[in-house]
């Protein structure tokens, strides 16, 4: 059987931004079949999901019913749902591809007819702590996720019952994360906006108990050296912010009220995807 050639490598970080950007293989149908692809194990499309989202109390609601629902394929378009917010952004495209790449979904990359190490090499997707349009936080959360083994999962689990935090019946490490970010065990910037540390630094990271619950788990000891310095790098651009008049961060009081949702909204501008056009992809925001 003969295999497919690559694509073409791509040698210069402009060629590839402007590859992906203007790529026309990143369409509604290819979202469709990658989503159909990934519902084959629930736990990938949770995991790229939980990389896109920006608002993590969203992320929570929408993939905590994906998880409960009985029939999540007819329920839930988790990928497409978020396409339909995130097509207003011209860097759609690139946070698409670097959540595959960082959750290894390679072949899904590949069929899009891209240069796998050129594509790599561009996200930086073999370094924990730096990333190009997925926020490197979120980064990080995840690869502690794909480490942990089961054994080291029931231990992460009984150090937060220690903090009054029962997750004993939820076997999805992303979705307890959300649920930490969501009651503040973490603290931390969610949205993909945050391009780099600096920007991270809207909102002050705070870990120091989540470190205490998987700082022991074996395997573990060297992710979790590096999200203590991701947040004091984090905090060290907050405190610089907070002294720079014009670059002041928001307070948490205004990040409060922002924050604040109606459950019951979030799924009120969910659309049939069945019925959704060309056309109506492509309009304008």
């Amino acid at each position: 059987m003969q295999s497919s050639s690559p694509g073409p490598v791509i040698d210069l970080r402009a060629d590839v931004n402007r590859l992906v950007l203007h790529s026309n293989l990143i369409n509604l149908e290819v979202i469709i079949d990658i989503e159909h692809e990934l519902r084959k194990e629930s736990s990938d499309l949770i995991s790229l999901m939980f990389l896109l989202y920006d608002d993590p109390d969203i992320a929570l609601v929408k993939l905590t019913a994906y998880q409960q629902s009985s029939n999540a394929y007819h329920e839930h378009s988790l990928l497409q749902d978020w396409l339909l917010k995130a097509k207003c952004k011209l860097t759609w495209k690139h946070e698409l591809v670097e959540g595959l790449l960082i959750c290894k979904m390679n072949n899904l990359v590949r069929k899009m007819g891209f240069d796998l190490n050129s594509l790599k090499s561009y996200y930086q997707t073999d370094n924990c702590i730096m990333s190009i349009h997925i926020n490197p936080v979120k980064k990080l959360l995840y690869r502690i996720c794909e480490e942990m083994n089961a054994t080291n999962f029931s231990k992460f689990k009984r150090s937060l019952l220690a903090y009054g935090l029962d997750f004993t019946k939820q076997d999805i490490c992303e979705i307890i994360l959300l649920e930490l970010i969501s009651k503040e065990f973490i603290k931390t910037n969610f949205s993909n906006k945050c391009l780099s540390v600096a920007n991270t630094s809207t909102k002050k990271m705070a870990v120091r108990d989540f470190v205490k619950t998987i700082e022991n788990l074996e395997g573990l000891q060297i992710l979790t050296m590096e999200l203590k310095a991701l947040e004091t790098e984090v905090n060290k651009h907050f405190e610089k912010a907070s002294n720079s008049p014009e670059d002041a961060p928001i307070s948490e009081e205004t990040h409060k009220e922002d924050d604040k949702f109606d459950n019951a909204e979030i799924f009120e501008d969910s659309l049939n995807f069945e019925n959704l056009t060309l056309e109506d992809f492509h309009a304008s925001c």
